[in-house]
Order: C-alpha cells, then sequence, then structure tokens
C-alpha cells in the first residue's frame, strides 16, 4: 500500500510564497533550481521554510527537499542550526517571527469540521459520493480526509481519482484537514 499525504507540498510551497514576500523576493526564487541560491537572501528564507515545515507541520524531509531543490542531508542542517541562528542571528530571527506569524493566522482562519457526520454530510452535499463506504476491490484508491479528531474516506477507481481529488480539495480549500491518498 502506498500513502501520500497531498497537503505536504501545497503546505511548504504556501511558505515558500510567504517568505518569497516578507524577504522581498521574486515570486518562485525559492523553488528554482537555477538561481544563486548560496546567496543570504535566499539560504535565510529557505532555511525558515524548511525549519517551519519540519517542526511545526511535521513534514518529510524528503518533500520539502523535493520543493526546493536541496536534498535531505540540507534540511537536516536547516532543522539543526535553528536554535542557534534564533538566538543569536536578528535578521533569521525577525523573518523567522514574520513568516511564521503568517502562516499561523492563515491556519487559524480555516473552518473546522464539529462532526465527522458534518464532514460527510458536507462532501455529499458538494457531489463527492462514496464517503466512509468500505467500497473496496482490486482497483480502488481511498482519499483519506483527517482533522484532529476524525477521519473518513472517499473510495474512488483509478479512472475517477483526479477529479474526485480535484473537488476534494476545491471544496474542503478553507477547512483544517490533512488529505492523504492511499492505493
Amino acid at each position: 500500500m502506498i500513502v501520500k499525504n497531498i497537503n505536504d507540498e501545497r503546505d511548504v510551497l504556501a511558505l515558500c510564497d510567504i517568505a518569497t514576500k516578507v524577504c522581498g523576493l521574486n515570486e518562485g526564487d525559492l523553488i528554482r533550481k537555477d538561481l544563486g541560491s548560496k546567496a543570504e537572501k535566499y539560504t535565510v528564507p529557505r532555511t525558515i521554510v524548511a525549519v517551519i515545515a519540519r517542526k511545526d507541520l511535521k513534514i518529510h524531509y524528503k518533500v520539502i527537499a523535493d520543493v526546493l531543490h536541496k536534498d535531505r542531508t540540507s534540511i537536516y542542517h536547516y532543522e539543526n542550526k535553528h536554535k542557534s541562528d534564533y538566538a543569536t542571528y536578528p535578521k533569521y530571527r525577525n523573518y523567522y517571527n514574520e513568516i511564521f506569524n503568517i502562516y499561523s493566522k492563515i491556519k487559524e482562519n480555516k473552518k473546522d469540521f464539529k462532526s465527522k457526520s458534518e464532514l460527510i454530510r458536507f462532501l455529499k452535499d458538494n457531489g463527492i459520493e462514496n464517503v466512509g463506504k468500505e467500497n473496496l476491490d482490486d482497483f480502488h484508491i481511498a482519499i483519506n480526509i483527517i482533522t484532529d479528531d476524525f477521519k473518513t474516506s472517499v473510495n474512488c477507481n483509478y479512472t475517477e481519482f483526479s477529479d474526485v481529488y480535484d473537488k476534494c480539495n476545491e471544496v474542503l480549500d478553507n477547512y483544517n484537514i490533512r488529505i492523504y491518498i492511499s492505493t
């Protein structure tokens, strides 16, 4: 079985967008392969993005590394030097606080579902079928929608997966949920 959290890459990209604006960079600078990546104006925000993604969002090193076009050891390095940088490097600390606070406000403004039945009803009202059913055959994908308190699954076959996945992302964009795919 393959399990993938589809929110992780989107969250890292959202952090990159925030960091780019806060640090006065051009859009996409933190994720470009061809940019002079060792310049301080790129390394500080890149490090901050990686640290928030790891420490606060618990995103896997490889996902962060792939988005930032770095290797996993770079992400380990950023995480390990965070405490020292935060304590001794005012520019890093100020940018970190600002980026973290902006991202936190975005997350705070997202809505929560009060119960599993409310989530299931919401999905069905938005045209997403096979919610919470164990409709498993040899060719299925489960889109697992998880809140802090409960979870449900949307089961679909491979041919309808893309449409169902896009619909879930669209209707759940303003909610505090995580989406995992399992095959």
